[in-house]
């Protein structure tokens, strides 16, 4: 997940009030920008699916 891929999430996620999950099943690479974003979309209430565990321990360490 590179910064371009946030920002599309962002533009995706933008405006959405329904429940909201993200598979990040085949992701296996990001960088900090990637993870702050993703912690705050689990601050956000979405759901990280099938998240790698490097991934949400990183999420967790950053807050």
């Amino acid at each position: 997940m590179d910064p371009e891929g946030v920002l599309e999430l962002k533009r995706e996620l933008d405006g959405v009030t329904e429940n909201v999950a993200l598979d990040l099943k085949e992701v296996v690479r990001v960088d900090l920008e990637a993870v702050r974003f993703l912690g705050a979309c689990v601050v956000q209430g979405i759901e990280l699916r099938n998240c790698p565990l490097y991934i949400s321990e990183w999420i967790r360490r950053e807050r």
